[in-house]
């Protein structure tokens, strides 16, 4: 799997790429993108977007290399139809705990 590659992004379109992991409590990535560059990952730049400091494409090279190792070991003998569908449906899980979570408030 190859590393795509969308950037540099501003904070608008940085809350765009990271939409589906935002919701009506965190409505931005601003906070974690302040978190990244007080790291040293990410730096602004003086056009107003980020870009990814050789500390953080050397963190996210990393990162990716034990993701994809957990991905392969947790995913063993599954197709790739089989993985498909098992993102859809714990999406599909995850909006529904999603949605009855909000009558609760």
């Amino acid at each position: 799997m190859g590393v795509r590659v969308i950037g540099p992004l501003d904070a608008a379109g940085l809350d765009v790429a990271l939409a589906p992991f935002l919701n009506a409590q965190e409505p931005t990535a601003a906070p974690y993108v302040g978190a990244l560059v007080d790291r040293g990952w990410v730096a602004p730049t003086d056009a107003g977007t980020y870009v990814l400091t050789q500390e953080g494409v050397e963190t996210h090279a990393k990162l990716l290399e034990r993701i994809q190792i957990q991905r392969a070991a947790v995913t063993a003998g599954l197709t790739d139809d089989d993985y498909r569908t098992l993102l859809d449906l714990l999406q599909r899980v995850s909006a529904n705990v999603d949605a009855f979570a909000s009558t609760l408030r």
